[in-house]
């Protein structure tokens, strides 16, 4: 007897799952057969989308940079600062150049280098009562290049240090609250 309901109940899990992932409106679609058209060249990495949709934002004012607050634009972990993330994750895990920097951000807000009060300030990690800071390391020289991309205007915002070419580090500047 306890054998048959063990049996019965294994049977009606197995009929249930099955039917929940078939009818499962959330199941992942079948990927599609190749065709003669398709190739790896046509197909659109994730980090280009991500950089896509970035770059849709950029121009959006919101509110710490001359408009009105943008739930896209403005919140801590919003859409943009997301984008922004994941994009500078990427510049540094890769053997990034300012070449490729540039096709996925565009041109930068500003560049600073050195001489720029801004540019000694993240130069020399200091920091104030109103700004917290990621410091560079300490080997920038001042014939090097911040190229900086603003999250919510020069409230916060994203840089990259830029050597002769080459991206050697990246940080984040927040204003503190």
């Amino acid at each position: 007897m306890v054998q048959t309901a063990q049996r019965f109940f294994c049977l009606s899990f197995a009929l249930c799952l099955t039917v929940s992932c078939v009818a499962s409106p959330n199941a992942v679609p079948p990927t599609p057969a190749p065709t003669e058209t398709s190739s790896v060249e046509t197909a659109v990495s994730p980090i280009n989308q991500i950089a896509e949709a970035y770059l849709k934002l950029r121009p959006i004012k919101g509110q710490f940079n001359g408009g009105s607050w943008h739930d896209a634009v403005d919140p801590w972990m919003g859409e943009k600062h997301r984008h922004m993330l994941a994009l500078q994750q990427h510049i540094d895990n890769s053997d990034s150049h300012q070449e490729g920097l540039l096709s996925l951000l565009g041109e930068p807000d500003q560049t600073v280098t050195g001489g720029d009060p801004l540019f000694e300030q993240l130069a020399n990690g200091l920091t104030d009562e109103t700004a917290r800071l990621e410091p560079v390391e300490t080997a920038v020289s001042s014939q090097d290049e911040l190229l900086i991309y603003e999250w919510r205007g020069t409230h916060d915002f994203l840089y990259f240090v830029n050597r002769e070419g080459t991206i050697i580090h990246s940080g984040w500047w927040h204003a503190g609250e």
